[in-house]
């Protein structure tokens, strides 16, 4: 974890100056930081790739995903809206989406039968894009 970033406020290639704020979870490829878009006074989060993940493929994927636009084609999905890749960070900003991780979820389902199939028509929807 890469806990002395809390606090400090970095420029992604857009221009974008995002504060990064408490660290919230942490994973196989990197760390989550909840994060704000101080233009914009928007919240969102900041996933900082480990070393070993911070390179040109990684940076090309992201690079993708961004492009994409996946937040403003699927409202219900997260994706990334920007990127930094430095020589001490490779990470990428989405938007804020409270509530349950798709993992917390999956882990013990507690929707109803509507929220499910409002969750696989999203997801087909996706798909079908």
């Amino acid at each position: 974890m890469l806990a002395p970033l809390q606090g400090k406020i970095v420029k992604s290639n857009s221009g974008r100056r995002i504060t990064i704020g408490a660290h919230i979870a942490a994973g196989g490829q990197g760390d989550v930081y909840k994060a704000t878009d101080l233009m914009l006074g928007t919240p969102g989060v900041l996933k900082v790739f480990h070393k070993k993940f911070a390179n040109a493929a990684t940076i090309e994927r992201i690079r993708f995903l961004v492009n994409q636009k996946i937040p403003a084609k699927f409202p219900t999905i997260c994706g990334p809206i920007d990127y930094l890749a430095r020589k001490d960070i490779v990470a990428h900003f989405s938007p804020f989406a409270p509530g349950k991780s798709a993992e917390e979820f999956l882990a013990n389902p507690d929707a109803t039968f509507l929220e499910a199939i409002q969750i696989a028509t999203a997801l087909a929807r996706g798909l079908r894009e």
